[in-house]
């Protein structure tokens, strides 16, 4: 299986592909978006372009997204659910499913502690798939724990003999 995990942003937006097999898990690409310098009334169509574009390139069987909490500022969090749901349109029209993960679920899943700050997220990511050096930033390794998280939720099932519907 082959995941395309995404940490959404206005800003930047990480991107990682994560393909897992009988060997383990190993990272096929990995990347950031800069849109610091994009007009800020076209974001949602840069990451569209990007996501599909990315799609196109890599074929993956899912998208996994971090769903992104709201805290003391809406109108952040609101342009940041404008750029995940412009990835999610992406795969919804390259026909590949989405799966929204929790950030706490992607760190406890990812790094077995729901609370682990992102120095620790990074590290943990780079030994999972040993990769020789840190991404230099927190973003993509973010993305890659996004699909990490998902891969190791699409297990699950599997191992008690289920199916991984509505993961």
């Amino acid at each position: 299986m082959k995941v395309l995990g995404i940490d959404p942003g206005t800003n930047l937006l990480g991107m990682g592909i994560i393909e897992e097999d009988r060997k383990g898990m190993r990272c096929v690409a990995a990347g950031l978006l800069d849109l610091r310098k994009q007009d800020r009334k076209k974001v949602g169509q840069v990451i569209y372009q990007a996501i599909s574009f990315v799609i196109a390139e890599y074929h993956p069987d899912a998208l996994a997204i971090e769903d992104q909490f709201i805290g003391v500022n809406p109108r952040s969090g609101l342009k940041v659910n404008e750029a995940k749901m412009a990835a999610i349109l992406a795969a919804q029209m390259a026909g590949i499913p989405h799966y929204e993960y929790a950030p706490a679920a992607v760190k406890k899943s990812a790094c077995g502690c729901g609370n682990a700050d992102k120095e620790y997220v990074a590290k943990v990511v780079c030994g999972i798939l040993k990769l020789a050096d840190r991404p230099k930033y927190f973003d993509v390794t973010d993305a890659l724990a996004v699909a990490i998280c998902h891969l190791n939720k699409a297990r699950v099932p599997q191992i008690i003999g289920g199916k991984a519907d509505g993961v």
